[in-house]
């Protein structure tokens, strides 16, 4: 089966390709973009048509191209599709062809998928031999799914039918109905139904005499809280004519009264004390004046004492400053007497005997006696006027009433005055600020404290007058009186509001609110006041009864929880074998002949169960034994014998000698000439490429049924080196010396250049790509 010719009219962006001649090994190159992988897309689709869901990225260009191949198949031409497409003619699946003729990618063992590779060459098996292992699997599944068992003969437990839950709950239930059976007997369910029947008719007679009781507590309630109801709207009738009467009013009479007596003692306090002040205000007023006249005549003397202790100061300081000059005069006045002697001697000297050293003498010491008299009477002459100018001070003072010859004591005279004056001024302060204090104190008890208390007084009278008006009361002991039966009322209104209120409470609402309520209560229990009459209400009879009740009850419950157990048990029981048997009508179970009835069809479901699952694994058994014995048959694709082995020992020029299936394993393992075992994935990637290509080879050779077929390769040697390369193409041209036809697409110059030789001497029938039409 090799493709004649081929033509691609039109393919999404493909140039038409025109009439394309095909031979044994055919080369077609073109750059990158040029069309390759669109024109391979275009050969598969006219191959396959739209079955091409095995194939990766076929769908580049959603359309089918237009054009057709030509197929030679065992000497006759078909054209494709028009008389069918590939799989059809020869008798194969679209997966299949895909796994074998055509080389994707550089991918040459695309169905490798170690999950799917035994099944993959299973299919082959069952395509050569006819016999079908993947019907014989859907069968045992089928029946797995008839009988509700898993592949290790376990029930199912899916969403839906749950037969694993259901066997083990039917199973759980039969259990739990032998044991309810047995509970049944030892309770006795026909003497729990008597004893109902005798419960009943006791507690009727009891809830009589409770009742009787009841009736005649309601009766007295009736009579109590009439009379209490019909003495309370006495007492508010009574109460409303001293509806002005209180507590505080009274309260405030009495506060007030006192409040008067006080008031009027304040006043009167204040009054005095007014006067008073007065008094002592015109008083200080006085002393004031007198102390300000006085101060006026200390003021006049104190200008001119001032001017004295400015003198006084004055010849203090002169009198420091003679006396540092005393010292100095301590040797001028001797020293001017002796020059003074000097001179007359040498005067008397130079008139006696007119000798040089007198006359020398003399003029030297005429200057010397003159500067040490200028000296000494310069000082006599301070001291002098400084004797003056305290002769002067002590005139002054005297004028003044300051008497004294001694300077210190005249200075202690002029202190004496100063501290006068200012203890005077002081005092003028001080009475001053007790002035302003005193008109202070009367301004207030004028403006404020007098008119404040007349207003209190006048206020605790008008209350008073205010009350006597309202009450018509003129003394406050008759007030006391009529407040007196107020609260005598009061007491009485509440006494009989909690009688009422312990009888009809209806929380806290005003008392109009409650006595609307309470006449309401009484009309309704007045239907009791003839009832049992002959009866008198005891809590301890009431009590006795209803504990009576209580224990009667408490059995009835007791009786009635052990009957609604049983029911509950059997709806329990009826619910699960309902949702374990799945029945069309639903199961009904409220006796115990319905019990039987389920237990019977829970049984027959257990045996049906079990007796479909042992068929089934039965029918499994011999089904297996079926495909065990097609599992040996992969033994005939692989094995030292086998065209693989055939196949691959030529290629590889004798370096490995057989290929071996694990079928346990699902992994190819090939024999190198040496007898060492390698797995396939452990190859060299030449070596493992050529493993494959003998594979496509001898599988392709065994479906086509002796005959060769066409290899599409889409550059399959992409990542080889060049040296790889020449022995993958030496492959390919011994694989068509052997019949096959090679039909490869590539893009890389490497492959061009390795098929220079065979390309310029036609052995290779070389094809540009089409291209893409823009």
């Amino acid at each position: 089966m090799k493709i004649k010719e081929f033509s691609i009219l039109h393919y999404g962006p493909l140039a038409d390709t025109g009439r394309v001649q095909l031979k044994n090994f055919n080369l077609f190159w073109g750059k990158n973009e040029e069309g390759k992988s669109l024109t391979i897309d275009a050969l598969v689709k006219l191959l396959f048509g739209r079955n091409t869901k095995e194939f990766e990225k076929i769908n580049r260009v959603e359309e089918l191209p237009e054009g057709y191949i030509i197929i030679n198949n065992e000497e006759k031409n078909i054209k494709i599709p028009e008389n069918g497409y590939l799989p059809e003619i020869i008798d194969l699946s679209s997966g299949e062809c895909s796994n074998i003729f055509i080389v994707r990618d550089s991918n040459l063992a695309p169905f490798l998928n170690k999950s799917t590779e035994g099944d993959f060459y299973l299919s082959i098996i069952d395509h050569l031999t006819g016999l079908r292992s993947g019907e014989i699997e859907k069968i045992k599944k089928e029946i797995l799914d008839i009988g509700g068992i898993t592949p290790t003969f376990l029930f199912k437990d899916t969403k839906d039918e749950r037969i694993k839950s259901r066997f083990e709950d039917a199973t759980a239930l039969l259990k739990e109905i032998e044991k309810f059976q047995t509970k049944v007997k030892s309770e006795d369910l026909d003497k729990l139904e008597k004893n109902t029947v005798f419960y009943t008719e006791q507690l009727r007679i009891i809830e009589e005499k409770l009742s009787n009781i009841v009736d005649a507590q309601k009766r007295e309630k009736y009579e109590i809280c009439n009379k209490a109801f019909n003495l309370l709207k006495e007492s508010l009738q009574k109460i409303k004519a001293l509806e002005n009467y209180n507590k505080d009013d009274y309260q405030s009479w009495r506060d007030c009264e006192k409040e008067i007596i006080e008031s009027e003692k304040r006043l009167a306090d204040f009054n005095s004390e007014l006067k008073n002040k007065e008094t002592e205000l015109e008083n200080v007023n006085t002393k004031y004046r007198d102390l300000c006249n006085y101060i006026e005549i200390l003021e006049k003397r104190k200008v001119h004492i001032d001017e004295i202790k400015n003198d006084i100061k004055e010849f203090q300081e002169k009198s420091i400053k003679l006396k540092s000059n005393e010292t100095r005069d301590k040797f001028f006045a001797p020293a001017s007497l002796i020059s003074s002697l000097v001179l007359l001697a040498s005067l008397l000297g130079m008139v006696i005997n007119p000798l040089p050293l007198f006359e020398q003498l003399f003029f030297v010491s005429i200057p010397i006696t003159i500067v040490f008299a200028y000296f000494h009477f310069s000082f006599l002459s301070k001291k002098a006027r400084l004797a003056s100018d305290l002769e002067k001070i002590y005139f002054t003072s005297s004028s003044y009433g300051l008497d004294s010859k001694e300077i210190s004591n005249l200075v202690s005279k002029i202190q004496e005055f100063d501290k006068d004056f200012e203890n005077a001024n002081s005092e003028k302060i001080r009475l001053s600020a007790n002035a302003d204090n005193l008109k202070d104190d009367i301004n207030e008890l004028y403006f404020q404290k007098i008119p404040d208390e007349e207003r209190v007084l006048q206020k605790s009278k008008n209350k008073i007058e205010e009350i006597k008006q309202k009450t018509g009361e003129t003394t406050i002991e008759g007030y006391e009186l009529k407040l007196e039966l107020l609260q005598s009322l009061e007491k009485e209104i509440s006494e009989q509001s909690k009688i009422l209120k312990s009888h009809f409470d209806y929380g806290d609402i005003s008392l109009d609110d409650n006595l609307y309520v309470w006449e309401e209560e009484i009309i309704n229990i007045e239907v009791y006041k003839d009832k049992a009459l002959d009866t008198k209400y005891n809590v301890i009879d009431e009590n006795s009864y209803k504990q009576q009740k209580t224990e009667i009850v408490n059995q009835q419950k007791e009786i009635g929880t052990k009957i609604e157990e049983f029911k509950k048990y059997l709806k329990d029981i009826e619910r699960k074998a309902n949702s374990i048997l799945q029945l069309d009508e639903p199961i009904i179970c409220d006796s115990s002949s319905d019990l039987l009835q389920i237990q019977n069809q829970l049984q027959r479901f257990i045996e049906t169960l079990t007796n479909f699952r042992q068929n089934a694994i039965d029918s499994i058994t011999i089904f297996n034994e079926i495909a065990k014995e097609e599992q040996t048959k992969i033994s005939e694709l692989f094995g030292k014998e086998s065209l693989v082995s055939s196949y691959f020992s030529e290629i590889t020029e004798g370096n490995y000698k057989e290929v071996d299936f694990n079928q346990r394993e699902s992994k190819i393992f090939v024999i190198r000439k040496d007898g060492h075992s390698l797995s396939a994935d452990k190859l060299s990637g030449g070596a493992y490429d050529q493993l494959y290509f003998a594979i496509r080879c001898a599988l392709g050779e065994k479906l086509l049924k002796g005959n060769k077929g066409f290899f599409i390769l889409d550059d399959p040697f992409v990542k080889a080196d060049p040296d790889r390369i020449k022995r993958q193409l030496l492959m390919l041209k011994t694989l068509t010396q052997k019949g096959w036809q090679i039909i490869y697409f590539s893009s890389k110059g490497e492959i061009k250049d390795a098929l220079k030789v065979e390309i310029e001497t036609q052995e290779i029938n070389y094809l540009e790509m089409p291209g893409l039409s823009l």
